[in-house]
């Protein structure tokens, strides 16, 4: 299996030299990758980049593996996500299963739209999942990853978003005295995980429950 995506936040590739690539540019990508698989020599002109003669000299001697694309679940990458290129979708964890069934349900409806059988598109739900754990081990494993999550710049806010959470809840957490001075980087960078699990108490209950497994083994399977 071949993973793909567009990454994290623009800021974050700037910072190396190079640009974020949008839907079109991955599409194309994806479709130069698996034309090489298939043995072509390929010229070729997109957003991808300007090829002449391009050809792997030494063929593909396997099944090409399915190409996954891994996306937030918003509503651009959910349509981008019925392109044929993509055999399957890989969503994001700390999302509800409300959000992920919209973006799944999107993405089948352009499948339709653009002639695809939505049925040979593959879905993959992460959940994180804490079972037989005490409070604050649950905590460090689902309400800790949660503030990172929301501190990240733009996936944040789009986090926030699609789960439908409070935003008041969400800033007062973002705006904690720890946070005011880390400077660059993210907050699972400047402090160890146990170091937060007073301040995931801010983390409302239900918010844990909403996109983690939690409880008894089979309280998680269910």
């Amino acid at each position: 299996t071949l993973g793909v995506g567009r990454g994290g936040p623009p800021s974050w590739f700037t910072a190396h030299g190079f640009t974020q690539v949008d839907y079109p540019t991955l599409i194309d990508y994806v479709d130069v990758i698996k034309r090489l698989w298939r043995g072509e020599t390929i010229a070729h002109v997109g957003p991808a980049g300007d090829f002449k003669g391009l050809r792997l000299p030494d063929p593909l001697d396997a099944p090409p593996p399915d190409v996954v694309f891994f996306h937030l679940g918003g509503p651009q990458a959910s349509k981008a996500a019925a392109n044929p290129v993509f055999d399957g979708v890989a969503l994001a964890n700390i999302t509800t299963p409300d959000a992920m069934r919209r973006s799944i349900d999107m993405t089948r409806k352009e499948c339709e739209r653009i002639g695809r059988d939505p049925t040979t598109l593959r879905f993959i739900a992460p959940v994180t999942s804490a079972p037989e754990l005490d409070e604050t081990l649950t905590r460090i494993e689902v309400a800790v990853r949660i503030i990172v999550y929301i501190n990240l710049p733009i996936l944040g806010d789009m986090l926030i978003k699609l789960n439908y959470w409070d935003e008041k809840i969400a800033n007062d957490i973002r705006n904690h005295p720890a946070f005011r001075n880390i400077g660059s980087g993210t907050v699972d960078q400047h402090f160890q995980r146990e170091q937060l699990v007073e301040i995931s108490k801010m983390v409302p209950d239900e918010w844990l429950s909403e996109v983690a497994a939690l409880g008894s083994v089979d309280d998680c399977v269910k």
